[in-house]
């Protein structure tokens, strides 16, 4: 009988040893993977910010582009015009400038995203304009500076695509459970990143929601 409750109880220790055991695992399967969560949100964090720096040079080389040729023009070439493309020249460096302050802000990528909408469309206007005078559009400055701008506009275009397909890849990931469990730990990598889109078919509305 003795031996019987014996046998028993050793049975018992042995079953509670492999339920601390398997639950042991579980802790540390459940850690293993929070820990490679927290590994890929950073990775998709550091992507965030490394397109968002390349947006903002590409950005910078645009309107320093732009800042040339108004340099290059005569002064008393459509003036009206060269008017409103320093305008829209200013606004869009200061808006960049606010952006760079606070890349969360979503009023600033907004007002940055609108900015430099005028500015494209404007900066367009005038290229046309210039290479309509046959004098104007042969000038080796100019014309270096209307191709230069093309390009520049181009990489910008490009760049503020890459960025927003960080972003919203990002705030997809976000949604998943483990990442999401991840943010909630740790508030610091759910950081909320607003799209910016000048492109003009989209609107102002159209960044209203943070991803």
């Amino acid at each position: 009988m003795i031996f019987q409750i014996g046998t028993e109880l050793i049975k018992g220790g042995i079953l509670l040893q492999i339920i601390a055991f398997m639950f042991a695992m579980a802790m540390l399967a459940g850690l293993a993977l929070i820990a490679a969560g927290y590994r890929q949100l950073a990775k998709m964090q550091r992507h965030c910010d490394a397109s968002l720096e390349c947006l903002v040079e590409a950005i910078a080389k645009e309107h320093l582009i732009v800042g040339h040729l108004l340099d290059a023009l005569p002064s008393d070439f459509e003036t009206a015009r060269q008017i409103q493309l320093a305008d829209a020249f200013r606004k869009s460096e200061n808006a960049l400038s606010k952006l760079r302050l606070d890349s969360s802000n979503r009023a600033s990528a907004r007002a940055l995203a609108d900015e430099q909408r005028q500015l494209v469309v404007t900066s367009s206007l005038l290229v046309k304009q210039v290479e309509a005078d046959e004098v104007l559009a042969h000038r080796g400055t100019i014309r270096g500076c209307i191709q230069g701008l093309a390009a520049a506009q181009e990489k910008s275009h490009a760049a503020m695509v890459s960025y927003n397909l960080a972003v919203i890849s990002m705030a997809t990931h976000r949604e998943l459970p483990i990442p999401s469990l991840v943010c909630v730990m740790l508030r610091c990598h759910s950081n909320h990143r607003p799209l910016i889109d000048w492109t003009p078919e989209s609107s102002s509305s159209s960044m209203e929601c943070d991803y």
